[in-house]
């Protein structure tokens, strides 16, 4: 197994037969690795230099609800297949928030490799500008016609981001999803805490943890959603400085 890590700004080679930390190992060290199945051989490597890991997982909202950044970070991770927009407010807005990260590219990529839907006019336009092809147009911007508009397409298995288009989205389009087999992905204001990364948190906290991975930009979102939900930014960003950070090259540029 090999790939390369940028670890405090220099770029670390994880191979079979070792990683040291400040020229030791990792014997003593606390590990907080995301629990994912193509990092079970890494974890069998880390335990054998020595380290005690704890393997964490960013748990799904059961709501399904996420911040724009969330929301956002997943859809450029590539995690979405349909994403819906209801305004082109929505679409401007997703657009200055990925200028703010840098990802700008990376989100018409995102847009142009998964299936478009706009529900009205507006959003449908704003979509064009940027040179995205919008797959499904819904004349109407009425829950009923966005349902008929879906019921053609097999969503089963699919991730689905739908941008808000009032103070309230109406249940029965999740629900709607759901019952496809589908998982709505829905664009809120509102981070929840998230007990899973609560415990990342109290894991940083104690003086072994060393070391904390980063694989992808979405975790370290959740993570952040989470302790702002809790009051805990100001903790958390302190965690981060005393911890050593482990990320690939697209976290650490986010960071």
């Amino acid at each position: 197994m090999s790939s390369a890590y940028r670890y405090f700004g220099t770029v670390t080679h994880l191979d079979d037969t070792h990683l040291r930390i400040d020229g030791g190992p990792l014997a003593h060290h606390l590990v907080c690795l995301p629990e994912a199945r193509q990092l079970d051989a890494l974890e069998h490597v880390l335990t054998s230099l020595g380290a005690t890991l704890y393997r964490y997982r960013v748990a799904d909202s059961r709501s399904g609800n996420r911040t724009i950044e969330r929301w956002l970070s997943e859809l450029v991770e590539g995690e979405y297949n349909d994403v819906i927009f209801a305004t082109a407010q929505g679409v401007h807005l997703l657009c200055e928030f990925a200028a703010g990260m840098g990802k700008d590219r990376e989100l018409l990529a995102a847009l142009g490799a998964v299936n478009v839907m706009a529900v009205g006019a507006k959003p449908a336009r704003a979509l064009a500008a940027l040179g995205i092809n919008v797959a499904t147009r819904i004349a109407s911007r009425s829950t009923e016609s966005l349902i008929q508009a879906m019921a053609p397409l097999d969503l089963e298995g699919h991730v689905v981001g739908l941008q808000h288009w009032g103070p309230e989205l109406d249940p029965r389009i999740s629900e709607y999803l759901e019952n496809c087999g589908a998982k709505p992905r829905v664009v809120s204001n509102a981070p929840a805490s998230d007990q899973g990364a609560e415990e990342v948190l109290m894991r940083l906290s104690t003086p072994a943890a060393n070391v904390i991975v980063f694989t992808n930009v979405s975790q370290v979102t959740w993570l952040f959603e989470a302790a702002t939900a809790t009051g805990r930014n100001r903790e958390l960003l302190d965690l981060l400085a005393a911890a050593r950070v482990v990320a690939t090259e697209s976290v650490s540029d986010a960071l």
